[in-house]
């Protein structure tokens, strides 16, 4: 039977939605915090470009990873919303951050998943912008605005 080493030390658990958590206090640290969500919601949209762009090229770990991201940055903002200071509308925003997760894994694979792709894009989108707007950012429709981050 094999044993670990005596010196062996146990790995630390370390999830996806902590790295995401972790990143957000970080970028909270440089910047406002409504600013540093907008930045996450463009991320997802970089991704979503991303994963339409995999599937079509039918590169579908990509597109996979690029899914497992975004699901990552959603966990993160649903962990960092506060109920007690949001009430009800925390309810409403996790359960739509949680939807998009389910929707962006359920796509892939589909024979419409291109669409459906491009209709949660356009919905991050509205999202995203109604936190520009709070975070006094530039909307992404606005001409002073780039469209997406590179």
């Amino acid at each position: 039977m094999l044993q670990a080493p005596i010196d062996a030390k146990p790995e630390l658990p370390t999830t996806a939605a902590v790295m995401v958590s972790a990143a957000y206090r970080n970028a909270s640290t440089t910047v406002a915090p409504q600013t540093a969500i907008v930045m996450a919601f463009d991320r997802v949209l970089l991704n979503l470009k991303r994963i339409i762009a995999a599937t079509e090229a039918r590169k579908f770990d990509e597109a996979f990873n690029n899914i497992s991201h975004s699901a990552q940055i959603l966990r993160g903002l649903a962990q960092h919303l506060d109920a007690e200071r949001g009430g009800a509308m925390v309810e409403r925003l996790r359960s739509l951050y949680h939807r998009h997760i389910m929707a962006m894994y359920l796509a892939m694979g589909k024979p419409d998943a291109i669409r459906r792709y491009t209709k949660l894009a356009e919905g991050l989108a509205e999202l995203r912008d109604a936190w520009a707007v709070v975070a006094k950012v530039p909307t992404r429709f606005s001409p002073s605005t780039p469209q997406q981050p590179q």
